[in-house]
């Protein structure tokens, strides 16, 4: 065997192997995301805007409290103000220390659930999550509501 064809075969073995590893490099990137650990809790304001009978008043800010295991929601506080035909407003919470029901969370970290007359979407990342709430309940409803929080530490 010449010198040629052995520096050729060591030349293509390497070239084989870098090949390998930038394909390994290129598909890690997709695997990390969706094995970022969100675990945390997850705490904020949802901003209800002022009601049509009363276009004066000020904002109403509510808590929004999310509890993060791995890639699932599994407890979660939120109120929803509701405005009503009759002139009245009605309040909706959710409070479930433990979700029986699990909600999972996509690989970009987005969700979305209903649960008493409540939708929740939104997108949890490692330090922050936001979204929009709305509403629901004989004849009353909310509009879009857009919440925001923070990871908090205890």
């Amino acid at each position: 065997m010449s010198e040629t064809t052995a520096s050729n075969r060591v030349i293509a073995a390497a070239l084989a192997l870098f090949a390998a590893a930038a394909l390994a490099l290129v598909a890690l990137p997709s695997k990390a995301d969706a094995a970022t650990d969100l675990t945390g809790v997850f705490a904020g304001d949802a901003i209800h805007g002022p009601f049509s009978f009363a276009p004066d008043l000020e904002p109403y800010e509510t808590d929004i409290v999310l509890r993060v295991n791995g890639r699932r929601i599994t407890g979660m506080y939120l109120e929803a103000r509701l405005e009503c035909p009759e002139v009245a407003i009605r309040d909706l919470r959710y409070a479930r220390l433990v979700m029986r029901k699990k909600v999972p969370i996509g690989s970009g970290g987005a969700f979305s659930f209903e649960r008493n007359h409540i939708r929740v979407r939104g997108t949890i990342g490692r330090r922050s999550a936001s979204g929009s709430l709305s509403g629901s309940y004989m004849g009353c409803e909310t509009p879009g509501v857009e919440w925001s929080a923070k990871k908090r530490r205890f």
